[in-house]
């Protein structure tokens, strides 16, 4: 974290300020998306599909059809950041996700709704948007520490979200979420429009070296050439997130199935919703801590530990035959998690030079939206022709490849500021 003087030791429009807002606008920004989305399973048997594997299968079709859409949007919007301005990408994810998912709610059919979940995989993607802003704004030797804050935020709304939502879904219906979800969104966004400030000088083209060990290969979107360790944390990037929505369209009706419920009965909204609050808190502590661990050990050592972490503890989930016991082993799975995005990001930050970073954090947004693409529709399948369990077994497998990935590939001198290596090595 960032100590007082600091913070004192900028003016208020400086780095600080404008770190502290975008990891405010995040936790508004992701309680709204976690109010409605999570539930999306549940949503759809209101609307005429019935079933819980006919849900599985739609909620899949669901979080496949935005993922595809924000993956081949991603890199467009990072270029363009990176040439007009990261402040205005962050706001164009916030006030059009609140007209979206806003609309979400006024929906009559599932195919309605699956129009508007690709128009929003199009448009949004606030996460990979804030982190492109912060890393031009927040000096070098902070940025692990920087991303671990902004990952926290994003657990952060991620924790309340699911509980309040839960809380309307059972209370006032599902419709009134997604009103939720519009209004949150759009006040993140008028918050980083009157207060976030931009570094316009990162936008400008440096000089840059790699740093030693790191290959580099061509790559067009990145305008010049791209090293391997870079190409590597794309791909855990995609790992990461196609191993945690595996579980995704199947998890509330596994908690539901375990309750005793079936069909969204009254109260499984609020028990999913109390299962993922309570792993997005254990996940958000854990953001801070590894976030300044890898500024200290490096960012490769803490993301091999924690998707070793993670796998294990997501097969364990596998077993388990109580809510309790799924509630427990996601909340020790999430301090794990907790863990990977922000070094992973801080180490994307580091390998990319200040005027390619939107484009580069573009290219992770598009492997990490690639993975949510397909990772829902594979669970999805495995429960409809399976069961509800073998997706908790094949989350752990590519958890545990993840980690086997980044030993064998990224080189174990990169990201580490004790080595003295070059921020930048893209050029």
């Amino acid at each position: 974290m960032l100590n007082r003087s600091e913070v004192a030791g900028h003016r208020l429009e400086g780095w600080a300020l404008t770190l502290a807002v975008m990891a405010a606008s995040q936790v508004i920004s992701q309680a709204g998306f976690s109010m409605a989305l999570p539930f999306l399973p549940l949503y759809v048997q209101t609307l005429g599909v019935h079933g819980v594997q006919a849900a599985a299968l739609w909620a899949g079709v669901l979080a496949t059809a935005a993922g595809l859409t924000m993956g081949f949007m991603a890199p467009i919007w990072g270029n363009l950041a990176d040439r007009y301005g990261r402040k205005a990408m962050v706001v164009r994810a916030c006030v059009g996700g609140a007209f979206i998912v806003g609309a979400m709610g006024l929906v009559q059919n599932p195919q309605q709704l699956l129009v508007l979940r690709m128009v929003q995989g199009a448009v949004t993607g606030t996460v990979a948007a804030a982190a492109a802003l912060v890393s031009g704004v927040v000096p070098e030797k902070r940025l692990g520490s920087a991303m671990g804050l902004i990952q926290t935020s994003v657990f952060v709304g991620s924790a309340v979200g699911p509980l309040v939502g839960g809380l309307i879904a059972d209370t006032l219906g599902f419709r009134w979420t997604f009103a939720c979800t519009g209004v949150l969104l759009f006040l993140a966004g008028v918050l980083v429009i009157f207060l976030a400030h931009e570094n316009r000088a990162a936008l400008r083209p440096r000089s840059s070296t790699r740093a030693p060990g790191v290959k580099a290969t061509s790559n067009g979107l990145l305008g010049g050439y791209v090293t391997f360790a870079l190409a590597a944390l794309v791909a855990v990037n995609f790992l990461d997130m196609f191993a945690a929505s595996v579980v995704s369209p199947i998890l509330p009706l596994f908690i539901a199935d375990l309750n005793g419920h079936s069909g969204g009965a009254s109260g499984s909204a609020s028990v999913t919703g109390l299962v993922l609050g309570s792993v997005a808190v254990s996940a958000s502590i854990s953001a801070l801590v590894f976030g300044r661990l890898s500024d200290r050990l490096g960012s490769r050592r803490v993301i091999i530990m924690c998707a070793v972490g993670a796998g294990v503890f997501s097969g364990l989930q596998g077993l388990a035959t109580t809510v309790l016991a799924v509630g427990l082993l996601r909340v020790c799975m999430g301090a794990f998690i907790g863990g990977t995005i922000p070094s992973a990001n801080a180490l994307l930050g580091q390998l990319t030079p200040p005027d390619r970073r939107g484009a580069a954090f573009g290219l992770s947004s598009a492997a990490t939206a690639f993975g949510f693409a397909f990772g829902p529709l594979v669970g999805a399948l495995l429960a409809s022709r399976f069961n509800l369990r073998l997706p908790f077994s094949v989350t752990a497998g590519l958890l545990l490849l993840e980690a086997l990935w980044v030993w064998r590939v990224v080189p174990a001198n990169v990201g580490r500021h004790e080595e003295a290596l070059p921020a930048a090595s893209v050029r």
